[in-house]
């Protein structure tokens, strides 16, 4: 068979369909009803259409379209009730609920209570005399008495810091480099108050010491109000004589452990 006269055969019986069955007129109104369709129909995020595709699922999608809803479907649900979720667990923990627990991160309170060990500094600059003390001399010793002073300790556990209140009673020997003291003493803190006595010993003098001479004293404190039913023990060392001491203690509770004498 001839190409040239195939297509003629092909054209002539193609041309009359095309005229006149093949012809489709659209409606007048089409153009009319797609521009008020279009103006109903909101463009769908580029996100959901990258995750769904181009959504066009309905009743004659095929299986993976429709499966591809399905899913997104479950996942949007799944998401919002894991968001739901979250803000309800959040919202206990921000105060919403106040009864259901201690808020994360917060910190607990020190324990008042507890043994501890401190560093105490007293700056100078902070030392005022309240009243100057009686000086006496008899039968060879001298005793300066009712000194009264103001400190303020400054202290690695506050628990001993605060403003400390003393009375000093000093006695010395003529001829001896010595003197002993006694000193009554009331630290005073927002935490409670601590009361109690010192010891001092100071030996001028001596060579083999550090600067020549000792200088010392060992206080005992008992605790007050938020304080109760706790002890310190505070060393405190002067032994240069100048600016400010060495001063460390311990906090434990209960009494001073004061071992007793054994039986006879």
């Amino acid at each position: 068979m001839n190409p040239a006269n195939d297509r003629d055969l092909i054209e002539g019986r193609l041309r009359p369909w095309l005229s006149e069955e093949g012809m489709v007129r659209e409606p007048e109104d089409l153009f009319e009803r797609v521009t008020i369709g279009m103006r109903r129909v909101r463009q769908r995020p580029g996100w959901l259409v990258r995750l769904m595709g181009n959504g066009m699922t309905g009743a004659g999608a095929g299986p993976t379209a429709r499966w591809r809803e399905h899913k997104m479907a479950t996942t949007l649900g799944l998401g919002t009730v894991v968001i739901a979720l979250a803000v309800g667990i959040g919202g206990i923990g921000s105060g919403l609920f106040p009864d259901q627990g201690v808020v994360p991160g917060a910190e607990e309170a020190p324990d008042t209570l507890a043994p501890g060990i401190a560093k105490i500094e007293i700056p100078e600059a902070d030392h005022k005399v309240i009243k100057e003390g009686d000086f006496t001399s008899r039968s060879g010793v001298r005793r300066y008495e009712d000194l009264r002073q103001e400190w303020v300790w400054d202290a690695s556990d506050p628990r001993l810091s605060g403003v400390v209140t003393t009375v000093d009673n000093w006695h010395s020997w003529l001829g001896q480099d010595m003197q002993v003291e006694a000193t009554a003493y009331e630290l005073v803190n927002d935490g409670g108050r601590w009361t109690g006595t010192g010891t001092g010993l100071v030996i001028e003098s001596i060579g083999d010491l550090p600067y020549g001479r000792l200088n010392s004293a060992m206080i005992v404190l008992d605790g007050e109000d938020g304080y109760e039913g706790l002890s310190a023990l505070v060393y405190m060392d002067w032994a240069d004589g100048y600016g400010e001491p060495v001063i460390h203690g311990v906090i434990f509770p209960g009494e001073m452990p004061y071992p007793e004498l054994p039986a006879e």
